[in-house]
């Protein structure tokens, strides 16, 4: 079963601190816990020691739960090709498959960071990266807290390649939108195990993005025919992506003919 995440924390974070945070989703989507608060608060002050010390970081939750979803994917050959844009000092996906990742970032820190510690890396935009490399076929994209996957990325898959994303920027939406160019193969929950995977159906209905609102003395309200009711000049009304930290497995479908 898929459950709502980020509603509450992502409002709070909003209002106390312009960068984006991670943390581990309450049990009950309504009901943000006192553990949510110390999550969030311990991941704002993991994010502002990383940023001093810049050392390569991984989420173990991540690993538990590529592990499970790469069993879908089976036909990956063993020596890949596997960019990872966007990726700043993250190792998770490259401690899960190893060399075949490639960190592709502008930031050149983060790049020597990666490369000190035997990751490869390339400090360039994925767009530059593409267009020094022409014709170039890739075998897995990853998508992960860095925007949707572009025209030009998605036409440098081969077909049968994949893709693994999450939905922090609204990236597994925009794939699931492209319903002619790629197709659902699962899904999984943070740390799941392959007990936990989704099919293709479920999957899917994962998607999508969800409306809650703010109201000015403070409440948080999730009812859709609550927030109909409200005064958009006293409350604030506020669009999330579902599900923001599960992954998600799409496999690019061959050309038509028609």
């Amino acid at each position: 079963m898929f459950i709502d995440i980020f509603l509450y924390k992502s409002y709070n974070n909003k209002m106390s601190n312009p960068e984006t945070t991670k943390a581990n989703s309450p049990e009950n989507e309504n009901e943000p816990s006192s553990t949510d608060d110390f999550n969030l608060r311990s991941a704002l002050a993991g994010l502002a020691e990383r940023a001093k010390q810049r050392e390569p970081y991984s989420h173990e939750t991540v690993k538990i739960s590529l592990r499970s979803l790469l069993s879908l994917a089976e036909d990956l050959p063993p020596i890949s090709t596997i960019l990872y844009p966007g990726s700043a000092e993250d190792t998770s996906f490259a401690d899960v498959m190893g060399g075949n990742v490639r960190h592709i970032d502008p930031d050149q820190k983060a790049i020597e960071v990666l490369s000190k510690a035997g990751y490869a890396g390339i400090p360039t935009t994925i767009e530059d990266y593409l267009a020094a490399h022409p014709g170039e076929t890739v075998d897995m994209v990853i998508s992960y807290n860095a925007g949707t996957v572009s025209e030009e990325l998605a036409a440098a898959i081969r077909s049968g390649g994949y893709v693994i994303a999450n939905n922090w920027h609204g990236s597994a939406n925009d794939l699931g939108a492209r319903d002619t160019e790629f197709e659902i193969v699962g899904a999984i929950q943070p740390g799941g195990t392959v007990d936990d995977i989704l099919d293709p159906t479920a999957a899917r209905d994962g998607l999508g993005s969800q409306k809650y609102a703010v109201t000015q003395e403070g409440s948080v309200i999730f009812d859709p025919a609550e927030i109909d009711k409200l005064d958009p000049e006293t409350s604030t009304i506020i669009s999330q992506e579902r599900n923001t930290e599960h992954l998600w497995l799409f496999r690019k479908l061959a050309p038509s003919n028609s």
